[in-house]
């Protein structure tokens, strides 16, 4: 599997708007495209957000970034143009575990 994780910093002011836009519109825009099976929204302790994707192959990402990133990533600039700090990361994954394995 191929996590595709985007870690965000946004002033203190606009965190719930934020939060809101996230959960509201981005995050279902991009499950909408067919290319993730899954996504997680997270904050940390010291209050950046993260929001992971996981595709099925580097494929199904390489087709997300290829056909649909820019336009999703020119919408959210729209929203959040000078204040939002981006970064982004891809993972894949090697073995996981779960706590009912022997």
């Amino acid at each position: 599997m191929i996590h595709y994780t985007v870690i965000v910093e946004v002033p203190d002011q606009l965190v719930s708007e934020f939060q809101s836009y996230m959960r509201r519109k981005h995050i279902p825009d991009v499950m909408a495209t067919g290319k993730f099976f899954s996504s997680e929204f997270a904050r940390s302790d010291e209050g950046e957000f993260r929001t992971t994707y996981t595709a099925e192959s580097r494929s199904a990402l390489g087709d997300y970034l290829e056909n649909y990133a820019d336009a999703l990533r020119q919408a959210f600039a729209k929203e959040f143009p000078h204040e939002a700090s981006v970064r982004r990361e891809v993972w894949e994954s090697i073995e996981s575990w779960s706590a009912d394995q022997s």
